[in-house]
């Protein structure tokens, strides 16, 4: 789909630049050209072609277009679930569109940014990212309540508005479980994934607070994951062996720059054994507000823990099946 076309689609809404896109997908810019004073929004754009045979008649697609797009119109119900004032990122206009054989969805959105770009651009103190994971466990919170699990919890799908406000975006691989049944299935990062979902065995809420976890593992280690090399490039095969180790149950080493009690909480949130983390968003949320008052209370939360420089992109892409 050109720009042209997506111009004629939204209007008056416009096309400011392409801020990001996907396998499957693109995010731009859009402004209002009738009331130029509202804020610019964001608009992303999913793209479904039609199967089409490879030359040996496999199918190139794991998932057919129509359950991609079932899945697109999902997260849009799971969100609007949430109560108004929660932090996520909410879908302002959802919409399908067909053009021969190929779907598209359009859906409109709040202009944050992400929080890889977020470290780039400023120094991330404590203070920081102490909010971040208590505004991520306020979701948590209400994702427990609402029988949600996200699954997909990384640093691309957290968001950052103009007051440093982090929410939660992408329910794309987000499902809803029955009360007291744990599901099956992989879903999610790689370098985020906990042990249970990767080994596809049955999980349950707990998942998501280790992949929070993760998010704060590495802001707090210099953004590496745990078990790479404390510094130098970062190889494909490093990542490999990361993994692996995380996967087999090795423990934790403490982040570089958490080596006290917050450090001892990510850690927690992150254990291999699902029944010996937080077993709540709630008791992590508690956790986290006690390392905050000591902190404030020693001036720690000032201390800056990511060098906007200390920036190693993730090259494992999201899994669900």
């Amino acid at each position: 789909m050109t720009e042209e076309t997506i111009s004629c689609l939204i209007k008056p809404w416009t096309i400011v630049k392409k801020i990001g896109s996907g396998s499957t997908s693109s995010v731009y810019e859009i402004e209002n050209t009738d009331n130029t004073a509202l804020p610019h929004k964001a608009l992303k754009i999913v793209e479904y072609k039609e199967l089409r045979p490879n030359p040996d008649k496999t199918i190139s697609f794991r998932i057919s277009p129509v359950d991609y797009v079932r899945r697109e119109q999902y997260a849009y119900e799971l969100i609007e679930s949430f109560p108004e004032t929660s932090h996520v990122v909410r879908i302002s206009d959802f919409r399908l569109v067909d053009d021969n054989k190929d779907r598209y969805v359009l859906e409109e959105m709040d202009l944050y940014q992400p929080l890889p770009e977020y470290v780039k651009s400023k120094a991330l103190t404590l203070a920081d990212l102490l909010r971040l994971a208590t505004e991520l466990c306020d979701v948590l919170i209400e994702c427990q309540k609402l029988h949600i699990i996200h699954r997909d919890i990384k640093s691309e799908n957290i968001l950052v508005d103009e007051d440093g406000h982090f929410y939660l975006a992408d329910f794309g691989s987000a499902i809803k479980v029955i009360q007291g049944h744990k599901p099956k299935g992989i879903a999610g990062t790689q370098n985020y994934m906990a042990p249970e979902v990767f080994h596809g065995e049955a999980y349950d809420y707990t998942i998501d607070q280790y992949s929070l976890g993760m998010v704060l593992y590495k802001l707090l280690n210099n953004n590496r994951f745990p078990f790479l090399p404390e510094s130098g490039m970062i190889s494909s095969r490093d990542e490999t062996l990361s993994i692996k180790e995380r996967m087999s149950g090795s423990k934790l080493p403490l982040p570089q720059k958490g080596k006290g009690y917050l450090g001892r909480i990510i850690c927690k949130a992150c254990r291999f054994d699902p029944n010996k983390r937080y077993q709540s968003a709630e008791k992590l949320k508690r956790a986290l507000k006690i390392a905050s008052i000591w902190m404030h209370f020693t001036g720690a939360i000032k201390k800056v823990v990511m060098d906007p420089d200390l920036v190693v992109p993730d090259r494992t892409k999201s899994l669900t099946q």
